[in-house]
Protein backbone atom coordinates (compact mmCIF):
# COMPACT_ATOMS: atom_id res chain seq x y z
CA UNK A 1 0.00 0.00 0.00
CA UNK A 2 1.80 3.54 -0.95
CA UNK A 3 2.36 5.76 1.84
CA UNK A 4 0.39 8.77 1.86
CA UNK A 5 1.00 12.34 1.08
CA UNK A 6 -0.38 15.11 3.12
CA UNK A 7 -1.90 18.09 1.66
CA UNK A 8 -2.41 21.26 3.58
CA UNK A 9 -6.09 23.29 4.51
CA UNK A 10 -4.85 27.05 5.80
CA UNK A 11 -7.90 28.34 7.37
CA UNK A 12 -7.51 32.50 8.39
CA UNK A 13 -9.12 35.46 8.57
CA UNK A 14 -12.64 35.63 9.64
CA UNK A 15 -13.93 32.30 9.92
CA UNK A 16 -16.04 31.10 12.37
CA UNK A 17 -15.58 27.46 13.44
CA UNK A 18 -18.86 25.91 15.06
CA UNK A 19 -17.37 22.34 16.90
CA UNK A 20 -20.81 19.81 15.63
CA UNK A 21 -22.02 17.93 18.90
CA UNK A 22 -20.47 13.99 18.55
CA UNK A 23 -16.49 15.82 17.44
CA UNK A 24 -17.05 14.19 14.16
CA UNK A 25 -17.66 17.35 12.27
CA UNK A 26 -16.27 21.28 12.15
CA UNK A 27 -18.54 23.51 10.38
CA UNK A 28 -16.96 26.65 8.96
CA UNK A 29 -19.11 29.57 8.04
CA UNK A 30 -17.55 32.69 6.85
CA UNK A 31 -19.96 35.86 7.07
CA UNK A 32 -20.40 37.74 4.13
CA UNK A 33 -18.29 41.13 4.68
CA UNK A 34 -17.89 42.24 0.88
CA UNK A 35 -19.48 45.50 1.37
CA UNK A 36 -17.67 46.59 4.71
CA UNK A 37 -19.12 47.79 7.46
CA UNK A 38 -18.67 51.00 9.83
CA UNK A 39 -16.51 50.13 12.58
CA UNK A 40 -17.13 51.06 16.23
CA UNK A 41 -14.34 52.98 16.66
CA UNK A 42 -12.78 56.22 14.01
CA UNK A 43 -11.96 53.60 11.22
CA UNK A 44 -13.79 51.80 9.52
CA UNK A 45 -14.26 48.21 8.22
CA UNK A 46 -12.70 47.39 4.78
CA UNK A 47 -14.35 44.99 2.42
CA UNK A 48 -13.70 41.18 3.24
CA UNK A 49 -14.00 38.49 0.16
CA UNK A 50 -14.03 34.78 0.92
CA UNK A 51 -11.27 33.30 -1.27
CA UNK A 52 -9.65 29.99 -2.47
CA UNK A 53 -5.83 30.81 -2.87
CA UNK A 54 -3.28 28.38 -4.11
CA UNK A 55 -0.22 28.31 -6.40
CA UNK A 56 -0.79 28.37 -9.91
CA UNK A 57 1.95 25.69 -10.12
CA UNK A 58 -0.09 23.32 -8.31
CA UNK A 59 -3.09 23.38 -10.38
CA UNK A 60 -3.38 19.64 -11.85
CA UNK A 61 -2.75 18.75 -15.44
CA UNK A 62 -6.23 18.43 -18.13
CA UNK A 63 -4.88 16.44 -20.70
CA UNK A 64 -8.82 15.59 -21.43
CA UNK A 65 -10.17 19.51 -21.23
CA UNK A 66 -12.32 18.50 -18.28
CA UNK A 67 -14.50 21.38 -17.04
CA UNK A 68 -12.31 22.87 -14.27
CA UNK A 69 -12.89 26.15 -12.18
CA UNK A 70 -11.11 29.26 -13.32
CA UNK A 71 -9.83 31.54 -10.77
CA UNK A 72 -11.03 34.99 -10.57
CA UNK A 73 -7.82 36.55 -10.84
CA UNK A 74 -3.62 35.87 -10.69
CA UNK A 75 -0.61 37.77 -9.40
CA UNK A 76 2.71 37.74 -8.80
CA UNK A 77 4.76 38.31 -5.14
CA UNK A 78 8.28 38.13 -4.64
CA UNK A 79 9.73 36.70 -1.70
CA UNK A 80 12.76 37.35 0.61
CA UNK A 81 13.55 33.52 0.54
CA UNK A 82 16.37 31.93 3.38
CA UNK A 83 20.19 32.41 2.27
CA UNK A 84 19.45 36.10 1.15
CA UNK A 85 17.94 35.08 -2.61
CA UNK A 86 14.55 36.41 -3.98
CA UNK A 87 11.49 34.18 -5.72
CA UNK A 88 8.50 34.92 -7.32
CA UNK A 89 5.61 32.96 -6.33
CA UNK A 90 2.39 33.31 -8.97
CA UNK A 91 -0.98 32.78 -7.14
CA UNK A 92 -4.30 32.11 -8.32
CA UNK A 93 -7.33 33.10 -6.61
CA UNK A 94 -11.14 31.96 -6.98
CA UNK A 95 -13.65 34.23 -5.11
CA UNK A 96 -16.17 32.52 -2.94
CA UNK A 97 -20.17 34.05 -3.23
CA UNK A 98 -23.21 32.03 -1.75
CA UNK A 99 -21.00 28.90 -1.60
CA UNK A 100 -20.73 25.24 0.43
CA UNK A 101 -17.20 23.90 -0.22
CA UNK A 102 -16.54 20.89 0.13
CA UNK A 103 -13.10 18.65 0.24
CA UNK A 104 -13.00 15.52 -1.51
CA UNK A 105 -10.63 13.26 0.36
CA UNK A 106 -12.58 10.10 0.21
CA UNK A 107 -12.86 9.51 3.94
CA UNK A 108 -14.44 10.59 7.22
CA UNK A 109 -12.80 10.75 10.26
CA UNK A 110 -11.68 14.16 11.39
CA UNK A 111 -9.03 14.31 14.68
CA UNK A 112 -8.91 17.34 16.69
CA UNK A 113 -5.60 17.97 18.15
CA UNK A 114 -5.19 18.27 21.96
CA UNK A 115 -1.37 18.74 21.76
CA UNK A 116 1.81 20.64 20.16
CA UNK A 117 3.25 18.42 17.32
CA UNK A 118 4.19 18.26 14.05
CA UNK A 119 2.09 18.61 10.22
CA UNK A 120 0.25 15.34 9.35
CA UNK A 121 -0.34 14.78 13.54
CA UNK A 122 0.76 12.19 15.68
CA UNK A 123 0.14 9.30 13.85
CA UNK A 124 2.31 10.54 10.67
CA UNK A 125 5.30 9.62 11.95
CA UNK A 126 8.93 8.86 9.63
CA UNK A 127 8.11 6.19 6.78
CA UNK A 128 4.22 6.59 7.91
CA UNK A 129 3.38 10.01 5.51
CA UNK A 130 4.74 11.85 2.94
CA UNK A 131 5.80 15.28 4.54
CA UNK A 132 7.18 17.65 1.72
CA UNK A 133 8.29 21.12 2.63
CA UNK A 134 5.88 23.86 2.30
CA UNK A 135 7.45 25.82 -0.56
CA UNK A 136 6.30 29.07 0.22
CA UNK A 137 8.03 30.45 3.53
CA UNK A 138 5.76 32.80 4.57
CA UNK A 139 3.52 30.18 5.96
CA UNK A 140 3.71 29.31 9.62
CA UNK A 141 4.31 25.42 9.86
CA UNK A 142 3.43 24.95 13.46
CA UNK A 143 0.46 22.36 14.46
CA UNK A 144 -0.59 23.76 18.15
CA UNK A 145 -3.91 22.38 20.39
CA UNK A 146 -6.88 23.29 18.55
CA UNK A 147 -8.59 24.24 21.83
CA UNK A 148 -6.39 27.28 21.49
CA UNK A 149 -8.41 29.13 19.27
CA UNK A 150 -10.64 31.61 21.00
CA UNK A 151 -13.71 30.46 21.83
CA UNK A 152 -17.05 32.37 21.67
CA UNK A 153 -18.15 32.41 25.18
CA UNK A 154 -14.74 33.74 26.17
CA UNK A 155 -14.42 36.42 23.54
CA UNK A 156 -18.16 37.08 24.35
CA UNK A 157 -19.99 36.03 27.02
CA UNK A 158 -23.08 37.99 26.42
CA UNK A 159 -23.50 37.00 22.33
CA UNK A 160 -25.48 33.74 21.51
CA UNK A 161 -24.67 30.68 19.45
CA UNK A 162 -25.13 31.15 15.88
CA UNK A 163 -28.17 30.37 14.75
CA UNK A 164 -28.69 27.23 12.95
CA UNK A 165 -30.27 28.86 10.07
CA UNK A 166 -26.81 30.21 9.51
CA UNK A 167 -25.23 26.30 9.32
CA UNK A 168 -27.77 25.93 6.64
CA UNK A 169 -27.64 29.19 4.71
CA UNK A 170 -30.47 29.41 1.73
CA UNK A 171 -30.03 30.88 -1.58
CA UNK A 172 -30.91 34.69 -0.80
CA UNK A 173 -28.92 34.81 2.49
CA UNK A 174 -27.12 37.69 3.15
CA UNK A 175 -25.26 37.19 6.37
CA UNK A 176 -23.41 33.98 5.68
CA UNK A 177 -21.00 34.32 2.43
CA UNK A 178 -19.75 30.64 2.31
CA UNK A 179 -19.24 27.68 4.66
CA UNK A 180 -17.16 24.65 4.75
CA UNK A 181 -17.35 21.33 6.14
CA UNK A 182 -14.25 19.70 7.75
CA UNK A 183 -14.89 15.88 8.07
CA UNK A 184 -11.26 14.36 7.72
CA UNK A 185 -8.27 14.98 8.42
CA UNK A 186 -5.89 16.52 11.30
CA UNK A 187 -7.15 19.75 12.85
CA UNK A 188 -4.95 22.03 14.62
CA UNK A 189 -4.31 25.70 15.26
CA UNK A 190 -0.64 27.59 14.93
CA UNK A 191 0.60 31.07 13.30
CA UNK A 192 1.23 32.83 16.59
CA UNK A 193 2.83 35.61 16.61
CA UNK A 194 6.05 36.04 18.02
CA UNK A 195 5.57 32.15 19.43
CA UNK A 196 3.16 33.35 21.64
CA UNK A 197 4.77 36.44 23.50
CA UNK A 198 2.34 38.74 21.76
CA UNK A 199 -0.85 38.46 23.66
CA UNK A 200 -4.37 40.38 23.35
CA UNK A 201 -7.11 41.39 25.79
CA UNK A 202 -10.76 41.35 24.85
CA UNK A 203 -12.27 44.82 25.44
CA UNK A 204 -14.87 46.07 26.16
CA UNK A 205 -16.47 43.58 28.28
CA UNK A 206 -19.97 44.09 28.29
CA UNK A 207 -22.02 44.48 31.38
CA UNK A 208 -19.61 44.85 33.91
CA UNK A 209 -18.18 41.30 33.34
CA UNK A 210 -14.56 40.52 34.07
CA UNK A 211 -11.77 40.86 31.30
CA UNK A 212 -10.64 37.51 30.14
CA UNK A 213 -6.90 36.84 30.77
CA UNK A 214 -4.84 38.08 27.83
CA UNK A 215 -3.73 35.37 25.77
CA UNK A 216 -2.23 34.69 22.29
CA UNK A 217 -4.68 34.37 19.70
CA UNK A 218 -3.35 31.49 16.59
CA UNK A 219 -4.00 33.43 13.34
CA UNK A 220 -4.82 30.50 11.27
CA UNK A 221 -6.45 26.62 11.91
CA UNK A 222 -4.52 23.80 9.77
CA UNK A 223 -5.88 20.58 8.25
CA UNK A 224 -3.83 18.09 7.15
CA UNK A 225 -5.25 15.32 5.34
CA UNK A 226 -4.05 11.99 3.41
CA UNK A 227 -3.90 11.77 -0.14
CA UNK A 228 -3.35 8.59 -1.86
CA UNK A 229 -1.67 9.98 -5.20
CA UNK A 230 -1.01 14.33 -3.60
CA UNK A 231 -3.96 15.11 -5.18
CA UNK A 232 -7.23 17.37 -3.71
CA UNK A 233 -10.26 18.15 -5.35
CA UNK A 234 -12.60 20.72 -3.79
CA UNK A 235 -15.93 20.96 -5.13
CA UNK A 236 -18.42 23.59 -4.92
CA UNK A 237 -22.41 23.99 -4.64
CA UNK A 238 -24.10 26.90 -4.29
CA UNK A 239 -26.59 27.70 -1.99
CA UNK A 240 -29.58 27.43 -4.55
CA UNK A 241 -28.23 24.03 -4.79
CA UNK A 242 -26.88 24.54 -8.40
CA UNK A 243 -23.06 23.68 -8.68
CA UNK A 244 -20.24 25.16 -10.80
CA UNK A 245 -16.52 22.55 -11.74
CA UNK A 246 -14.69 21.19 -8.93
CA UNK A 247 -10.82 23.08 -8.77
CA UNK A 248 -8.22 20.06 -8.55
CA UNK A 249 -4.82 20.72 -7.32
CA UNK A 250 -1.83 18.34 -6.99
CA UNK A 251 1.36 18.71 -4.93
CA UNK A 252 5.41 17.27 -5.81
CA UNK A 253 7.93 15.51 -3.54
CA UNK A 254 9.36 18.85 -3.03
CA UNK A 255 6.67 20.98 -2.58
CA UNK A 256 3.41 19.97 -0.39
CA UNK A 257 0.44 20.59 -1.58
CA UNK A 258 -0.89 23.91 -0.26
CA UNK A 259 -4.91 25.64 0.04
CA UNK A 260 -5.53 28.76 1.78
CA UNK A 261 -9.36 29.50 2.31
CA UNK A 262 -10.24 32.83 4.07
CA UNK A 263 -12.26 35.90 4.69
CA UNK A 264 -9.96 39.23 4.43
CA UNK A 265 -9.73 42.11 2.73
CA UNK A 266 -7.97 42.33 -0.79
CA UNK A 267 -5.06 43.59 0.44
CA UNK A 268 -4.50 40.60 2.73
CA UNK A 269 -4.93 38.25 -0.09
CA UNK A 270 -2.44 40.03 -2.33
CA UNK A 271 0.28 40.28 0.66
CA UNK A 272 0.51 43.75 1.05
CA UNK A 273 1.30 44.44 4.60
CA UNK A 274 -0.20 47.13 6.39
CA UNK A 275 1.42 50.41 6.77
CA UNK A 276 1.30 50.34 10.88
CA UNK A 277 1.24 48.12 13.92
CA UNK A 278 -2.68 47.80 14.41
CA UNK A 279 -3.35 47.88 18.62
CA UNK A 280 -7.02 46.72 17.43
CA UNK A 281 -8.11 44.08 15.50
CA UNK A 282 -11.75 45.84 14.68
CA UNK A 283 -12.13 43.47 11.61
CA UNK A 284 -13.00 40.70 14.48
CA UNK A 285 -16.80 42.66 14.44
CA UNK A 286 -17.36 40.71 11.14
CA UNK A 287 -17.89 37.81 13.62
CA UNK A 288 -20.89 39.57 15.10
CA UNK A 289 -23.03 39.25 12.33
CA UNK A 290 -23.30 35.52 12.82
CA UNK A 291 -24.14 35.15 16.90
CA UNK A 292 -25.58 39.10 17.77
CA UNK A 293 -28.13 41.38 16.38
CA UNK A 294 -25.77 44.10 16.13
CA UNK A 295 -21.78 44.58 15.79
CA UNK A 296 -21.54 47.80 18.02
CA UNK A 297 -19.63 47.30 21.25
CA UNK A 298 -18.70 43.84 21.67
CA UNK A 299 -15.40 42.65 22.74
CA UNK A 300 -12.61 42.82 20.12
CA UNK A 301 -8.61 42.22 20.09
CA UNK A 302 -6.49 44.76 21.59
CA UNK A 303 -3.15 44.65 21.61
CA UNK A 304 -1.73 43.69 25.38
CA UNK A 305 2.26 43.09 24.98
CA UNK A 306 4.46 45.23 22.71
CA UNK A 307 5.68 41.64 21.37
CA UNK A 308 3.35 42.09 18.25
CA UNK A 309 4.29 43.22 14.79
CA UNK A 310 2.08 44.39 11.53
CA UNK A 311 -0.79 42.09 10.44
CA UNK A 312 -1.03 39.96 7.34
CA UNK A 313 -2.97 37.57 5.88
CA UNK A 314 0.69 35.02 6.02
CA UNK A 315 2.15 37.57 8.95
CA UNK A 316 -0.53 37.54 11.28
CA UNK A 317 -4.51 37.67 10.20
CA UNK A 318 -7.49 37.98 12.00
CA UNK A 319 -7.73 35.20 14.14
CA UNK A 320 -10.71 32.22 13.28
CA UNK A 321 -12.93 31.94 16.44
CA UNK A 322 -14.49 28.63 17.43
CA UNK A 323 -17.92 27.69 19.21
CA UNK A 324 -17.73 24.87 21.55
Amino acid sequence: MPIPYIATIVITGICYMVNVPGGKVVSVVMPNGEHGIPASTASAIPPHYIFIKYLKNQTMPNPTGEQRRSPNFTFSETVDMPGGTKKVFEWAVILLHAEKVTLATGTSSLDINQAKTTPGGPTCTSGRCNVPPIEYPKIPDDRQPYSKIIDRKTACPQCSDIPTAYLTPGAHDSVVGARLDLTDGFLASGAFKKGEKCLWAFRPQEQGGSEPTPRALPQMASLDVRTANNTLTITFQFFDTSTTAPLKLQGSDTSRLVAIIGNAPLSDILGIDPPMVENTDEHFQLYYRLISGHIDSHPIPNKYSAECYTVSITNGNCPPMQQQ
